[in-house]
């Protein structure tokens, strides 16, 4: 007998990232890869001018209030001149890609990159 899975989490190709990219105003994609697996499934993107973030959040996770909450507060601190990653508008000037997952609703967001050095991850030893 063969089984059916459910999905918890899936990874999704690089293939599908580029068509949703073309909701927004880039230049042609020269890099499209998967950069980290976390609470959001992160990818690295390079047009021929920039670099930018995707990020694809779990299912059930954050719903799409929360997202935009995020992006709301995200925008308010770029505004500030904080020195941030921050969202980017698709050309429908929304911010969310919807992803039907086969786990259910996904949703993703471009942002800016910010350069810079991934923090050192520090390990703490219970006394």
């Amino acid at each position: 007998m063969t089984a059916m899975i459910k999905a918890k989490h899936t990874l999704i190709d690089e293939t599908t990232i580029r068509e949703l990219l073309q909701h927004y105003e880039l230049k042609t994609i020269k890099q499209c890869r998967f950069l980290t697996r976390g609470l959001n499934d992160t990818y690295y993107i390079q047009d021929e001018n920039n670099a930018y973030i995707f990020r694809v959040y779990r299912h059930k996770w954050r719903d799409k209030s929360a997202i935009l909450f995020e992006v709301d507060a995200l925008n308010h601190l770029k505004e500030k001149n904080y020195p941030i990653s921050f969202p980017l508008k698709k050309k429908d000037g929304s911010y969310l890609c919807k992803i039907k997952a086969p786990e259910g609703l996904r949703y993703g967001v471009l942002f800016s990159y910010a350069n810079g050095e991934r923090p050192r991850v520090i390990q703490i030893t219970p006394i």
